[in-house]
């Protein structure tokens, strides 16, 4: 039985022992799997993910970050 035959229940559970760049590979795979995974990259993201897309000009992933609030600012404070 093939991967992308799974039922999306399965493929989640599956991601849940991924590492964060299997993870993120699989998202990109199919648009099935990355609208399916997208809160559990999200929730893994931080700062550290923001400089490097920064730094490797990796402008959608930029935009993405920061349209989902992913900066290590606490909007609050602003700090």
């Amino acid at each position: 039985m093939p991967f992308s035959s799974l039922p999306n229940e399965l493929v989640l559970e599956t991601a849940k022992y991924l590492d964060t760049k299997s993870l993120s590979r699989l998202s990109s795979a199919s648009s099935r799997y990355r609208s399916l995974l997208e809160d559990d990259l999200l929730k893994r993201a931080s700062p550290k993910d923001l400089k490097t897309a920064i730094s490797q000009s990796n402008m959608e992933l930029v935009r993405y970050f920061l349209d989902q609030n992913i900066t290590g600012i606490d909007p609050s404070t602003g700090t």
